[in-house]
Order: structure tokens, then sequence, then C-alpha cells
């Protein structure tokens, strides 16, 4: 693959992981990539966080 191509796709898969909220654009987000910080907290703590 091409870095163009590779370039275009990733910005496509940001583009349509965009939502109201950081935690909505977040858990669109993890369906495509992981994160370093996986796991540290609970999804119960991150939405309190994000309220």
């Amino acid at each position: 693959m091409s870095y163009g191509k590779f370039k275009e796709n990733i910005l496509s898969i940001i583009a349509n992981c965009d939502a109201d909220t950081w935690y909505g654009c977040k858990i669109n987000l993890r369906r495509y990539f992981s994160w370093e910080y996986e796991g540290m907290y609970s999804e119960a703590e991150i939405r309190r966080l994000n309220d």
C-alpha cells in the first residue's frame, strides 16, 4: 500500500468516528485503534470522567 492510500484510509476512518462528545468519539475510534493505556480505566470510570 502506498503512503497516499494509507493516509487516505486513516483520514477516512477518523472522519467516520465523529461524535457529539469525546466519549462517543473514543468509542468509535476504539473500533479501529488500540490505545497505549487500554484498560487503565473501566468503562464506568471513563463515562463518569467525561460527563
